[in-house]
This record gives structure tokens, C-alpha cells and sequence, in this order.
């Protein structure tokens, strides 16, 4: 459903589709993205929910997405996700992780290093502070992070 010009919320029987694999609604015209629902995707290894095109989503981070155990993909760029990262996502099983143009306003989470993300981007928001040691545990999966653009 990329680049369909959709507009609206999603609608919850979206978590009806227990064998959905792959979601991906990115640049479109959502102002409401992921319904609870989606907790019973058990099956959802990827979901691209970036690049929005309307200025009235939601600004919170979709919750939701905590409980989504297969995730290995998770690219919510290009959004307007307001306050501190969640740490929760680094808790996450994930291979790539974009956050990236937001408006997140934190430090980095002292957890960054549990998680195995071989991508990590994380620029253009309003990111101070340093970078925790943690992220000393991820030589082994890590090839790449973007860090540009912070405070």
C-alpha cells in the first residue's frame, strides 16, 4: 500500500490478518497508523510506517509495536514522533531500525546495547547527551549508524 494516496486511520480488522508477513503503508496520508489489533499479527516480521504525508498524525509512539515479537524491520522516518525514544525498542529482536526525522527529544537510552540491529538510524532529531557504552555490545551485529544532524 506504499504511495497509494490513502488517507484516513487504519482500520483495526487489519489484525484480522493473522498471517500478514509485511506491512507496508508508507507515504501516505495516515493521521492514525497502527491499531491495537496489530498485537495479534504474531507473524509481522516488517513494518514501514514512514514517510508520512499530513501534519495531523498522532505524535506518539505506536505502542503496539512492543508486542510485536517476529519484527525484524521496523522504519518509522520521516514521522512527527514527539518526546524520548522509547527504550522498549531496543528490548526488540530487530535487524534495522530507522527513526529517523522525527521529533524525538532525549538522550539515547542506556539499553541501546541490547539490541541486535545490524542498522541503526537515528538522525535529524533532537538527540543531546552521549552516546551510553552500551552500544559497545553491538560490535558483533552493528554495520551501520547514523547519528548525523543531532544535538
Amino acid at each position: 500500500l506504499s504511495h497509494a494516496n490513502i488517507a484516513g486511520c487504519s482500520p483495526e480488522e487489519l489484525g484480522l490478518l493473522k498471517d500478514l508477513a509485511l506491512f507496508h503503508i508508507d507515504s501516505n496520508r495516515f493521521f492514525c497508523i497502527i491499531p491495537d489489533s496489530f498485537i495479534h499479527l504474531k507473524f509481522l516480521y516488517e513494518l514501514d510506517i514512514s514517510n508520512k504525508l499530513t501534519t495531523t498524525l498522532v505524535v506518539r509512539f505506536p505502542g503496539v509495536v512492543f508486542f510485536l515479537h517476529s519484527l525484524k524491520c521496523l522504519d518509522v522516518r520521516f514521522n512527527e514522533f514527539e518526546g524520548s525514544i522509547p527504550p522498549q525498542l531496543f528490548d526488540l529482536k530487530l535487524d534495522a531500525l530507522s527513526i529517523n526525522n522525527n521529533r524525538f527529544q532525549s538522550t539515547l537510552p542506556d539499553n541501546l546495547g541490547n539490541s541486535p540491529v545490524s542498522v541503526f538510524v537515528v538522525a535529524n532529531n533532537d538527540i543531546s547527551g552521549y552516546i551510553p557504552p552500551t552500544l559497545a555490545n553491538m560490535a558483533e551485529t552493528l554495520d551501520e549508524i547514523v547519528l548525523s544532524n543531532m544535538d
